[in-house]
């Protein structure tokens, strides 16, 4: 008798710290690095500064306060320092000037370290899996594809290794 109430605590106190260990890997997943928090301002719905799909061309002016380094009729591109030689660069793609609506938004972030850029590649990846779910492709090279969003993301790591892209485009035309 006493033999099943060992087993019986024994049980609980695995199932509790199984608990305590998940809960504990949940806070982590939330927490990013300062590389990350610079650069994906709205980690939630996984925007750069506040511009999503569709919206109108002009938008993007008011929400990035900044000019852009480069302006043209198919869109605007963004570049910020993230110290040194490390930067990152934002365009706003529109595929049709007549319309000017944000089409597509790609992200190139460029890092001095091969360390660094896995470290901070892995780190969109995971947070990408939290907002999507599972990813089609492979290590470097991922998409995950939304249909009742009309979303594909892109996820590449490029040839350097020191320096990553990821895209929001549509599945469908805007």
């Amino acid at each position: 008798m006493q033999f099943k109430g060992f087993h019986l605590r024994f049980g609980l106190s695995i199932v509790a710290m199984l608990f305590l260990i998940q809960l504990s890997s949940c806070r982590r997943q939330t927490s990013h690095s300062e590389l990350f928090d610079e650069i994906v301002t709205d980690a939630k719905s996984g925007v750069f500064h506040g511009v999503e799909l569709g919206e109108p061309l002009e938008n993007v002016l008011k929400k990035e306060k900044r000019p852009p380094k480069h302006d043209d009729q198919w869109g605007y591109l963004f570049e910020y320092s993230l110290g040194e030689k490390k930067k990152y660069f934002l365009e706003y793609v529109c595929k049709n000037p007549k319309v000017r609506k944000v089409n597509a938004i790609v992200l190139n972030v460029y890092l001095e370290e091969k360390g660094e850029a896995a470290k901070l590649f892995t780190e969109f990846e995971m947070h990408l899996r939290q907002l999507y779910g599972a990813a089609d492709g492979s290590l470097g090279k991922l998409t995950w594809n939304q249909e009742e969003a009309n979303l594909t993301v892109a996820l590449r790591m490029l040839d350097d290794k020191k320096s990553f892209s990821l895209n929001y485009v549509p599945i469908l035309p805007l």
